[in-house]
């Protein structure tokens, strides 16, 4: 099991909401302020899967947290 953190929205999807994947790395006003997603990733060898969480849903301070690499 893995620890990680991304600025990319990945915990939800709602209606209306640019992802940041999709500014071709122009941070949005909206995106100013940077809200941390936590997940946990496990890797069995053949499969790579995250459960990604909301930042109010986790207890993160009290571990070290990785930055999320897509391309693992």
């Amino acid at each position: 099991m893995k620890r990680v953190k991304t600025t990319m929205k990945m915990a939800s999807v709602e209606s209306g909401l640019i992802p940041v994947a999709a500014t071709n790395g122009v941070i949005p006003a909206q995106f100013s302020n940077i809200t941390y997603y936590y997940g946990y990733c496990f890797d069995d060898g053949y499969d790579f899967v995250c459960y990604w969480y909301e930042p109010e849903m986790v207890y993160y301070s009290d571990y070290y947290w990785d930055d999320y690499d897509p391309y693992y």
